[in-house]
């Protein structure tokens, strides 16, 4: 037997596998162990002839998680659960078949090894793209995050010829060419895996660099009876609630197109489109893009330091918070990606508040939220007057105080009337501005956040000044 301890684990856990198989007649129902209280077994849709009997082989379903599990340590995120399961019953099913013997080591380590080589085999790189609604582009724009880019879809796209040779194998009509032809962008990223995997793997960076460009752009917010009108949003309302469609198709490097069937995956999710031009995308590359992608790429690589985890985070509760169609949960996970940037332990909303206020009022005189952003008509007079540093710092304190004890009042139950949008408001774009500005400042350390904000602090903080 082979002297890596991971591939001995491999082995016993195939041999635990097969020690506790059984084999099923077919005069009773394949399913009947689930009925007769066996449900803690799996049956084998193929049959195994013995003596001239037809036999179904039932695997202990916790053998065969075990053993998937040691495999799929073996390749990381490259290969799907599902993929490593069919490929062991597969072994199971020859071992059972052929009557081998679980005390010859070299047939184990044989099998084991030949399991894992057609593993390997199904690994290749992959191209993967993902049509995407809800992005419209001014020109011929291409976004990089992370590991891909976000560019315009056009008649000529790369997109739109694999998609049409796909159909033509398939012998498909237009549906699918139209799939990939009317939504006016797409994500590009390579990965490698198997397909099944690729696919996945490359749809959670579409997704991942969704929620970058939404934490930039603003609110897909949608409830009829609260949206502010487009032109505040940013957004253009088509007709009704406009579908985010996420079409993907997964293509193998290593074989030309019509050489092989590339996979394919649709979901659905609903938002109003944005438009995004040279100057929007020019604010975005000033404003931290950059260090967003160094950050999320860290996380991504499993080699991220606590201050990639938190902006990870924060990034990530504000996209889900643009997403909703409930007010309150909105405003709730706004307030949660400041906390999963800003908090530790149990932190008071007086800190938050002089930590926000601390984040985003050195911007300038003339600008004291950095990238802009809506506010309510209340806030937005009381910025126009303040007229100094400690103005701006000031009025943005105790805007973000009335802002997390409304969160409190809301998650302990109190808060009886329903959300105004214009705290919303305020607080989707505090929250932006606050992530960002903690972005461009760099910081390797959170302590060093800690101490910046301590030192920034010069007189003490008195709620409802």
């Amino acid at each position: 037997m082979e002297n890596d301890p991971s591939f001995r684990k491999i082995a016993e856990a195939f041999k635990g596998l097969i020690k506790t198989s059984a084999l099923n007649s077919p005069s009773k129902k394949l399913l009947e162990y689930f009925f007769e209280g066996k449900k803690e077994y799996w049956p084998s849709l193929r049959y195994v002839k013995i003596n001239g009997q037809i036999l179904y082989p039932v695997y202990r379903i916790s053998e065969l998680e075990r053993l998937t599990e040691q495999i799929s340590r073996s390749f990381g995120d490259q290969v799907s659960h599902k993929t490593i399961s069919s490929y062991i019953m597969e072994a199971a099913f020859n071992w059972i078949e052929n009557d081998y013997r679980l005390d010859n080591d070299s047939h184990v380590e044989k099998t084991v090894r030949k399991l894992k080589g057609n593993i390997q085999n199904d690994i290749h790189d992959f191209d993967i793209y993902v049509a995407i609604e809800g992005l419209e582009f001014e020109n011929s724009i291409v976004i990089e995050i992370v590991d891909g880019y976000i560019q315009k879809n056009t008649e000529s796209s790369e997109l739109l010829n694999i998609a049409t040779l796909y159909a033509q194998q398939l012998h498909l009509d237009t549906h699918l060419i139209k799939e990939f032809q009317e939504p006016p962008a797409f994500f590009k990223v390579r990965v490698r895996g198997d397909s099944e995997q690729a696919i996945k793997q490359g749809t959670e960076e579409a997704e991942m660099a969704l929620d970058v460009l939404r934490l930039f752009l603003g609110s897909f917010y949608s409830d009829i009876y609260l949206r502010p009108s487009s032109s505040i949003r940013m957004s253009v309302k088509k007709h009704g609630l406009v579908s985010e469609r996420l079409s993907v198709l997964g293509v193998r490097t290593d074989l030309s197109v019509n050489e092989q069937i590339p996979g394919v995956y649709w979901s659905q999710k609903f938002n109003f489109p944005f438009k995004i031009n040279e100057k929007l995308l020019s604010l975005i590359k000033e404003n931290g893009l950059e260090q967003i992608n160094t950050s999320l790429r860290a996380v991504k690589n499993k080699k991220e330091t606590e201050i990639d985890k938190r902006l990870f985070t924060a990034i990530k509760w504000f996209a889900k918070a643009t997403a909703t169609q409930n007010i309150e949960d909105s405003y709730l996970m706004y307030a949660i990606s400041l906390e999963a940037l800003l908090s530790e332990d149990r932190t008071a909303q007086e800190s938050y508040a002089l930590q926000i206020a601390s984040l985003v009022h050195g911007s300038g005189i003339n600008r004291i939220l950095p990238l802009g952003g809506q506010v309510s008509k209340e806030f937005g007079k009381k910025l126009k007057k303040s007229t100094d540093s400690n103005d701006r710092f000031n009025c943005v304190r105790n805007r973000a105080y009335d802002l997390f004890k409304i969160r409190n009042h809301v998650v302990h139950g109190r808060h009886r009337s329903k959300l105004d949008i214009g705290d919303l408001l305020d607080l989707e774009t505090l929250a932006r501005n606050t992530i960002l500005a903690f972005i461009k400042r760099g910081w390797n350390e959170f302590g060093d956040f800690k101490t910046w904000v301590t030192s920034s602090v010069s007189f003490q903080f008195n709620p409802g000044d």
